[in-house]
């Protein structure tokens, strides 16, 4: 019995390439040849095949494993309230499913990271075959090239004698010095940004010319001996690696176009973004103006809202005085009423004192005299109180006349008293009152004052963004057509630099092609290749059910081997008891 954890991935079990820290590098051919190169990719294909065998063994492990887990340890059956019903205790036990789901998402993640590696090493295994297919086919091309000049040179030497050859070697020359002369002025447009390849396409330059000198003078003894020859041979050999060196140098000025391309196209996009920016230097200087116009607008509102407040408050300034004044005349018709029920008062004293029969009346003339004093709020209410209290108390006409009077002294002078009081309390009231308005005043005019100031700070502002919008503009518009003569220049040469590579283009077309047509095969061998495996193991499982069978069929046969030898066994003994009933004859016969 073994469990889920050990099983074994085929990393463990002996893979091809077991260390999945790092990424798969297939190993690369010595020697660039087409026979090799196949070999490899063959031999690394049948490796890919043995690890997808493994993974798959592996996964199939892996199910079987969870298949017997699931059958040995079955799901309970559902409860009576069905899903509504309870959860088993150790399903809201978290101690319990804990190191369950740990082990799940660490397989999950393990599975994940193996599926990771193999879709990467997939990847990488394609780019390489790609990248070898393509160099195969440029490396075959070259020497199919190089054959071809060979055969031409010699056929032009056995032809035509020493002056074609000299005259072909002339013409490879001319071409030479027109490619020099091409890589020279691809050279003078990048000198100032690469100084290194200028010193190389000098020394190249210089070893070009040496080698066409040295080319020229085996050549005038190519026919007084074979090993001259040979040796201009060798000298043409080193002419076409030069030439090669001048190709790879070409290469190199055209990644350099490509790099001013590049330069090009930032520079647009600079521009691009530099109008950008002046567009929003615009709309900002436009929205500034705008708000300052708001501002403006919103200053003019608030003028106009502090000139009706000033306004406002100089009517209540008004209204207050004449208010007070009111309140003035109010307290001069006070101490008149006052003075008229001190005068009541005093006439209520001597009816009372000269006739008690006449407390009616004097009652009547108090209280008359209480209305009087409620009319100024109420100041006279105790005097009133204290008459009423004289007239019910009849009986004290005297002692009640006499409280009366002394009440009524002290009314008035409550009342005098309350009346400065109500006085004093009016003049400060409108002693604030004018202080508050002169506040409010000073401070409206100290809001208008700073508004102004502001708007004279916005109106200087403002004037400062246009100037400087107006410099940003003229900045943007010199950059633009500086910007733009640079443009222009690039252009014209990336379009020389075009027309130079448009041959290589061309040749790397028909390369894409051919790598493309030995993709097509390898995918096609593959797709036989996996197939075939399909078929394999279409075979192999019946194999294995007619195993299965056969085995069934050798246990039936043992148990009928079984069988008969019990029987066989019981036939001996039965024949042994026979024989020892017979006796010894018997036992010969037997």
């Amino acid at each position: 019995m073994y469990s889920a954890y050990d099983l074994k991935s085929p990393y463990e079990l002996g893979g091809v390439h077991k260390d999945v820290s790092r990424p798969y590098n297939p190993p690369q051919p010595a020697v660039p040849s087409r026979a090799l190169v196949e070999d490899d990719l063959l031999e690394q294909i049948s490796q890919l095949k043995q690890e997808k065998e493994g993974l798959k063994e592996y996964g199939e492990r892996a199910t079987k494993e969870l298949r017997r887990y699931q059958l040995a340890y079955p799901a309970p059956p559902g409860s009576d309230e069905g899903e509504n019903g309870p959860l088993p205790p150790w399903a809201t036990n978290m101690q319990m499913l804990s190191p369950l789901l740990v082990a799940y998402d660490e397989r999950v993640r393990e599975l994940e990271q193996v599926l990771e590696r193999r879709d990467k090493d997939a990847s990488d295994l394609s780019a390489s075959l790609s990248k070898v297919a393509a160099e195969n086919e440029q490396v075959a091309s070259e020497l199919r090239q190089k054959t071809e000049l060979l055969e031409k040179v010699y056929a032009d030497m056995s032809a035509n004698g020493v002056e074609s050859f000299q005259e072909a070697l002339q013409t490879e020359r001319k071409e030479a010095a027109e490619l020099l002369r091409l890589s020279q002025e691809q050279h003078d447009l990048l000198t100032r940004q690469n100084t290194l390849l200028k010193e190389q396409v000098e020394a190249t330059q210089t070893s070009l010319r040496f080698l066409t000198d040295r080319l020229a003078v085996e050549t005038a003894r190519a026919d007084s001996s074979t090993e001259g020859r040979r040796e201009a041979e060798t000298r043409l050999t080193e002419l076409e690696e030069q030439s090669a060196a001048a190709q790879r140098q070409l290469l190199a000025v055209t990644a350099e176009v490509a790099q001013l391309d590049a330069e090009r196209q930032r520079l647009e996009r600079e521009i691009g973004k530099a109008r950008e920016d002046t567009r929003k230097a615009a709309t900002t200087a436009q929205e500034a103006s705008r708000r300052l116009q708001r501002a403006a607008e919103e200053f003019t509102a608030e003028k106009a809202r502090l000139q009706s407040d000033v306004a406002s408050l100089s009517r209540a300034l008004r209204d207050a005085e004449a208010k007070a004044d009111l309140m003035d005349a109010d307290a001069r018709d006070a101490v008149a009423r006052l003075t008229a029920s001190e005068a009541k008062r005093a006439a209520a004293e001597q009816t009372a004192e000269a006739n008690l029969q006449q407390m009616r009346l004097l009652e009547r003339q108090i209280l008359q005299a209480k209305a009087d004093t409620e009319t100024i709020r109420g100041e006279a209410e105790t005097a009133t109180r204290r008459a009423e209290d004289a007239a019910i108390e009849r009986d004290r006409a005297t002692a009640l006349a006499k409280l009366a009077e002394r009440r009524a002294e002290k009314a008035g002078d409550d009342a005098a008293a309350e009346l400065r009081s109500l006085q004093e309390s009016h003049s400060r009231e409108r002693t604030q009152l004018a202080g508050s308005l002169s506040a409010d005043l000073s401070r409206l005019q100290d809001r208008l004052a700073a508004a102004e100031r502001a708007q004279a700070e916005a109106e200087a502002q403002v004037a400062g963004f246009e100037r400087q919008r107006a410099s940003a503009v003229r900045d943007l518009e010199r950059a633009a057509q500086s910007y733009e003569g640079t443009i222009s220049r690039l252009q014209r040469q990336i379009e020389e630099a075009e027309e130079e590579l448009k041959a290589q283009r061309e040749t790397q077309s028909a390369t894409s092609r051919d790598a493309a047509q030995l993709r097509q095969a390898l995918a096609d061998a593959t797709a036989a290749r996996v197939e075939m495996q399909s078929r394999h193991r279409g075979e192999i499982t019946a194999l294995k059910e007619e195993l299965s069978l056969s085995q069934q069929t050798s246990a039936h046969l043992s148990e009928q081997k079984k069988s008969l030898l019990v029987q066989l066994d019981a036939a001996r003994r039965a024949a042994a008891s026979l024989s020892g009933g017979r006796g010894g004859g018997d036992d010969d016969d037997v």
